[in-house]
């Protein structure tokens, strides 16, 4: 699965640019733009793409920690298979490990682990759940 395929083919722009502040990445809404810091590693990078992409599918206008909730459990939920995750978190009791076995950063373990009902709603959205099963 490439994110930044699925980006596009849900009309959002990729660009690799430093965005304001201190951040890793932002989405304009009006432009429907996301920018990643080109400095980011992969790991990071598939992370706060999938991130942004959240706030592009939901339509998050501005800044509010439940829209960032929601784009966090959305992130886990492109990131993880629901597979993937029931075989690694048998091999490994530790965070960092079933990150490592996932390919993904710890916080997208503790999401989708904290909240594993949200981030199984989160597919089960109709027009999501079509689109991503098309991507794995």
């Amino acid at each position: 699965m490439d994110l930044e395929d699925i980006a596009h083919a849900l009309g959002a722009t990729v660009i690799r640019e430093t965005p304001s502040g201190r951040r890793w990445g932002s989405y304009c809404h009006h432009t429907r733009t996301i920018r990643l810091h080109p400095d980011l590693v992969a790991l990071q990078r598939d992370y706060v793409l999938a991130h942004e992409l959240g706030h592009h599918y939901y339509g998050h206008t501005g800044c509010d920690p439940r829209w960032e909730w929601e784009a966090d459990v959305y992130a886990a939920t492109m990131l993880i298979k629901r597979d993937e995750w029931s075989r690694a978190t048998r091999i490994h009791e530790r965070v960092e490990a079933v990150a490592v076995e996932l390919s993904v950063l710890p916080k997208v373990v503790r999401i989708y682990y904290t909240h594993p009902k949200e981030a199984r709603n989160v597919r089960q959205q109709e027009g999501y759940a079509g689109y991503y099963s098309r991507c794995e």
